[in-house]
């Protein structure tokens, strides 16, 4: 049985309530502002209990910092450029932000307003989100959050790719500047066929 008690604290009065988790062991909340705050969580905990989605309090106090070389750690088979970037992104704009955040404070309001602030940088802002939800992921894995707040954040638009055309005089002084190889540049601006198909052949 659950049973609900003010109590003074240093900000003014607050109310706490005591529970029995479901390994039967006695647990203390407290910091609510009113007693109909601390009665709605207490119903919200007896759901989630008699439903088997119940989260210990203290797993979600896990931090982001302590998840991420379990992260990284599944990266591995990537390139070393693709990890090196990964690391750069991580150490300039995930881990200052959220490092040393616990897992079961993050709310997706959060990570939208973060993403609006490095949106300009598309490429940046879509590898860092995907760091944080990846690790964010772990800790759903590890029942240590019930969803990843990082999951569902628009991702922001990458700018359209600026193409270039040659013209045919661009081509002719490209193929030149080639040397031997200025007929492969000849081949491929004149037939549309790709790189790959031309040294195949």
């Amino acid at each position: 049985m659950a049973s609900i008690a003010k109590y003074q604290a240093a900000s003014g009065v607050r109310w706490r309530v005591q529970y029995t988790d479901p390994t039967k062991k006695r647990r203390t909340k407290t910091g609510f502002k009113t007693k109909k705050a601390a009665k709605h969580w207490c119903a919200e905990n007896i759901i989630e209990r008699n439903t088997g989605s119940w989260i210990d309090p203290q797993k979600q106090r896990t931090t982001i910092d302590s998840l991420h070389p379990r992260f990284i750690a599944q990266k591995q088979h990537l390139a070393p450029s693709s990890l090196k970037a990964m690391d750069d992104t991580w150490r300039k704009y995930v881990q200052p932000r959220w490092g040393h955040r616990e897992v079961g404070g993050i709310t997706q309001l959060e990570v939208e307003e973060w993403m609006s602030g490095i949106a300009k940088q598309a490429s940046v802002a879509r590898r860092a989100l995907g760091i944080l939800a990846g690790t964010l992921d772990i800790a759903v894995k590890e029942r240590r959050i019930h969803t990843n707040p990082a999951r569902g954040v628009p991702l922001p638009k990458k700018p359209p790719q600026k193409i270039v055309t040659l013209t045919p005089k661009q081509v002719e002084a490209l193929a030149e500047e080639c040397g031997d190889n200025g007929i492969i540049v000849q081949t491929l601006a004149t037939t549309g066929m790709r790189y790959g198909e031309q040294i195949s052949t």
